[in-house]
């Protein structure tokens, strides 16, 4: 597949397709990173990672951190936490890539399960 970039805003964000997320190679990992870059906000449709293999993603950007005040999937890595509406709280969790820390993280990795036909939609910013 060739890698297709598509920007979604002046601002921010770009579609990207024609990656398998569950094996990047080197490569793959430092045009991401460039992608990253330029658009601050990228979305890879039709992805289907296992948690090992999300967590895997991760770890080729570097070290990962531990959420200090979210729960970890049931059975799943300490490196993810699951957010569900049947656990409540989630509009005040929106902090999810611990910003609030003193060091906080370069990056998030989200995966949408279920999003609704109106509203759920995740604000996104440049901190810089």
């Amino acid at each position: 597949m060739t890698l297709s970039v598509r920007p979604l805003s002046r601002a921010l964000g770009a579609e990207v397709t024609g990656i398998d997320l569950g094996s990047v190679t080197d490569a793959d990992v430092a045009r991401i990173r460039e992608l990253l870059l330029e658009h601050l906000v990228c979305f890879f449709p039709g992805q289907q990672l296992t948690k090992e293999a999300h967590v895997a993603l991760g770890r080729a950007f570097g070290d990962l951190e531990v959420n200090p005040n979210l729960p970890n999937p049931e059975g799943g890595p300490r490196e993810m936490v699951e957010l569900r509406a049947s656990w409540g709280g989630i509009a005040d969790e929106w902090h999810t890539d611990v910003t609030f820390l003193p060091s906080p993280s370069v990056m998030s990795i989200m995966h949408m399960v279920a999003c609704p036909d109106l509203g759920g939609d995740t604000m996104w910013s440049n901190q810089y």
